[in-house]
């Protein structure tokens, strides 16, 4: 991965799997994208959790023809 693209990572994951993040790499993230930029990253991870999470109680199948990923 690119210099942004692991401090975005480390950021989103962090955040996912501690639910919070160190602040190394909440100041690498907002050195690359900004305070709004790591408002939005914070937005955009819980989005895709709820959504997720949504299609997960629902067991919303994949599209017909599609494999699983990440098997």
């Amino acid at each position: 991965m690119k210099r942004g693209e692991t401090a975005v990572y480390e950021f989103c994951t962090q955040l996912h799997r501690k639910k919070t993040v160190t602040y190394a790499a909440y100041r690498r993230a907002v050195a690359l994208v900004g305070e709004q930029g790591v408002m939005d990253l914070i937005g955009a991870s819980g989005y895709y959790t709820l959504v997720s999470m949504t299609l997960n109680v629902a067991r919303v199948p994949l599209p017909a023809g599609e494999k699983i990923p990440l098997k």
